[in-house]
């Protein structure tokens, strides 16, 4: 997962010149996405997104796609292997994006979300530095800068999100060709960043059963991993049954196999998984609450990039 979006938006979090329209900007065929009138996520745009035909496939495209960015990103998997620990990494790289990375300010950020504590928050600063993601800036060695690594990374994890989203709306075609320019990636961190900070600590109650597989160790990844062996089908999740193995499992993501039966057990308890043995059915509580959550990540991924293509706003004409 990208981005937590809870129901409440952060336009008053956002910077101005990411938050208007009006004469003199240019339009990117994307504006229905972006609820600026309202503090909430417009449930018409949600209900829209989620009856779409195409999104199912936008769903499997983003499960083949996580599943295999983590296959080539292992080392970045493991530190971001939970929804907190990816949480600070967006983070850490938003900061980047707006000023500056310093312990000080990465603590208060993320010591009121809610999400990852402040004693957490510094552990982490300390692995992506050690693991060469982050520098210390050459004029102020308080302050850090996000390692070409970590933005390479970073924008490849968005990739996952942004490709398959021309199933559903073709106007993001002018973003993707984009999408390796300079300034694109920032632009596009500062509003997933403003998005994320907003949303941390008010999570959608819809998702309540999502939250709690997110906040468990490549949670989520198991899960895709149960999918991706389903196979394909005209729905999703797919129906039918496979055989999948805990030690499978534990070993593709480096997992203890008791956590992984922890991760497994969990979603039987949700309702979202029967096991045999070995063999594995995805149960019918599941399409619903992954229906929305895509959803939701594909209502931000597009407002994001209907602000990323309008770019700032421009300056008033002198008197």
């Amino acid at each position: 997962m990208f981005i937590r979006i809870g129901r409440k938006s952060t336009l008053a979090h956002a910077p101005e010149s990411l938050a208007r329209t009006g004469p003199g900007l240019s339009t990117t065929g994307l504006e229905k996405w972006d609820w600026l009138a309202t503090d909430r996520v417009p449930e018409d745009s949600l209900q829209r997104l989620m009856a779409h035909p195409q999104l199912p496939q936008v769903q499997y495209r983003v499960v083949q796609g996580a599943l295999a960015f983590a296959a080539a990103n292992r080392e970045f998997q493991s530190l971001a292997a939970d929804a907190g620990s990816f949480f600070l990494c967006c983070v850490a790289v938003y900061m980047d994006c707006t000023g500056g990375l310093t312990h000080r300010r990465l603590r208060a950020m993320t010591g009121g979300s809610g999400l990852i504590s402040a004693g957490r928050a510094t552990a982490l600063l300390w692995r992506l530095r050690a693991s060469g993601m982050i520098e210390a800036a050459s004029d102020d060695s308080r302050r850090f800068v996000a390692a070409p690594a970590i933005r390479a990374i970073m924008r490849e994890r968005l990739r996952v999100e942004f490709e398959p989203l021309s199933l559903l709306d073709p106007d993001i075609a002018p973003l993707m060709a984009r999408f390796d320019a300079p300034g694109i990636f920032d632009m596009l961190m500062i509003q997933l960043g403003e998005d994320l900070i907003g949303s941390a600590g008010r999570p959608d109650t819809r998702l309540q059963d999502m939250g709690r597989l997110l906040a468990h160790n490549c949670g989520i990844m198991v899960l895709y991993a149960l999918i991706e062996a389903m196979g394909d089908d005209s729905q999703f999740p797919p129906r039918g049954s496979a055989r999948v193995s805990v030690s499978v499992l534990a070993r593709r993501f480096g997992l203890s196999r008791s956590h992984v039966l922890r991760v497994l057990r969990m979603m039987e308890e949700m309702g979202w998984l029967t096991s045999e043995g070995d063999l594995r059915t995805l149960g019918p509580r599941l399409g619903a609450e992954l229906r929305t959550f895509h959803a939701l990540m594909a209502l931000g991924a597009l407002r994001a990039a209907c602000r990323a293509l309008r770019g700032p706003v421009p300056a008033p004409a002198a008197a």
